[in-house]
C-alpha cells in the first residue's frame, strides 16, 4: 500500500467536493511571513484558513 498516494487521492477528492480557492507559497525564504501577510489582507474581505505551524516534510503545507 502506498500511503502517500492514498493521501493524495483523499485530498483530491476533498478538493473536488468543495468550491474553495487555494493559495500556495513556495521558495526558500519568507514563506511564513508571506503566509501571515496574505492571510491578514485576504481575511479582511474573505473567510480564510491558514496553517498554524510549519510542516516542512514531504506532504506538509
Amino acid at each position: 500500500p502506498d500511503s502517500l498516494a492514498a493521501l493524495q487521492q483523499v485530498a483530491a477528492y476533498w478538493r473536488r467536493q468543495h468550491d474553495v480557492r487555494v493559495t500556495g507559497i513556495t521558495g526558500s525564504v519568507g514563506k511564513t511571513t508571506s503566509k501571515e501577510v496574505i492571510a491578514a489582507v485576504l481575511g479582511q474581505h474573505y473567510n480564510t484558513l491558514k496553517s498554524e505551524g510549519n510542516y516542512n516534510n514531504e506532504i506538509g503545507l
